[in-house]
């Protein structure tokens, strides 16, 4: 057996690398670089989300990601999902008063809690904070679903809303 894209050949197994799967690893288990719904993401393992190559240029958003989508291999080969936008006026603070305050859709504020924690390096001691007890009321939340739990959901929200 001949194993392929970087992968080795163990006691008759082909163990591959993240990116590759199947017999002898010629299978991707990646999304491929794309650009969706005017987002531009690069290529991401399945099951993993990436962030929009463009970063926001908004007062209280300045470098992060526009938005995120997930690699997803739902029907046969992977692809992304649908883009979740971050909403300009949201903070981790803000989130989790919505979140505990049970208004607000659990979904896009788990999408925006993700984005706004993509750059753990900028983060403060208290960001870390509010982002666990954020994911640990989404967790707990008796209105959780599995597009929250596994950040797989399919919300939309214009750019235009944001300028």
């Amino acid at each position: 057996m001949v194993c392929i894209n970087g992968s080795e050949l163990k006691r008759g197994v082909c163990i591959c690398p993240d990116e590759w799967t199947g017999e002898t690893c010629s299978n991707g288990n990646f999304c491929n670089s794309t650009s969706k719904d005017g987002f531009s993401f690069p290529r991401t393992l399945v099951g993993w989300s990436a962030y929009s190559e463009v970063l926001r240029d908004k007062k209280t958003t300045t470098g992060l990601p526009e938005a995120s989508a997930r690699c997803l291999k739902d029907t046969g080969s992977p692809m992304f999902g649908p883009p979740h936008i971050l909403q300009c006026e949201f903070t981790l603070s803000n989130i989790q008063g919505n979140i505990s305050s049970s208004s607000g859709d659990l979904l896009q504020l788990a999408f925006s809690s993700q984005i706004l924690t993509s750059q753990p390096e900028q983060l403060s001691a208290d960001n870390i904070t509010t982002a666990a007890q954020i994911a640990n009321t989404l967790l707990q939340s008796a209105n959780i679903t599995e597009d929250i739990a596994g950040h797989d959901g399919n919300y939309h929200q214009s750019a235009a809303e944001c300028q």
